[in-house]
């Protein structure tokens, strides 16, 4: 279904997609701008029109997915859609094997806070709270503490991180404070070959 800015990925010239911010941005201040005309058309279409073909095709898409993804046992389609699903994103693995990837029920999208997509996300949370007491911080990661997909520590942590709970980090004011929270510490010596 043509949409905006179907016309550039047809030039053999090579020219980068506005963002949606400028998108956005002439959709509230030129609806009448050339490329929301679909060219195929008798009819000069206009924001408007492109903004109702999105939801129309959004909504047939949803519907095609229920479907195909409704119990065949019972017959009955899903009983509300979730984003998640239909997102079906997945964490992958860092040297690219399949069977060691893992589906995850992950909200979110490329734009937003949770800014997770199908394929890709935060791969470190982080909030910091700067107060006159001083700074106070929590963070997460997907994943575990071990890149070995044999340990349990693998993906120990990832449950934490899609429900959006962080670990509380230390923060400390100055070296006595340090201290007493702990610290280790490896020397590495090399040896001669």
């Amino acid at each position: 279904m043509p949409l905006i800015w179907d016309e550039l990925k047809r030039e053999k010239i090579v020219l980068s997609r506005p963002t949606a911010f400028n998108t956005i941005r002439l959709l509230k201040e030129k609806p009448d701008f050339i490329f929301f005309d679909v060219v195929g058309t008798q009819k000069k279409e206009m924001a408007s029109d492109v903004i109702r073909d999105a939801f129309t095709f959004a909504v047939e898409d949803i519907s095609d997915w229920s479907t195909e993804h409704s119990d065949s046992t019972q017959g009955a389609a899903l009983a509300a859609p979730k984003w998640a699903d239909y997102k079906d994103s997945y964490l992958t693995h860092l040297l690219r094997i399949g069977p060691m990837s893992i589906h995850l029920r992950s909200g979110g999208g490329r734009d937003v806070v949770n800014a997770h997509s199908r394929t890709h996300g935060p791969s470190w949370r982080m909030v910091v709270s700067l107060e006159k007491s001083g700074v106070r911080a929590w963070g997460t990661y997907p994943g575990g503490q071990s890149g070995n997909p044999g340990s349990p520590h693998y993906i120990d942590m990832l449950a934490r991180w899609l429900d959006g709970k962080y670990f509380s980090l230390n923060f400390p004011k100055n070296l006595q404070e340090a201290e007493k929270i702990g610290s280790r510490s490896i020397t590495l010596t090399p040896t001669e070959p």
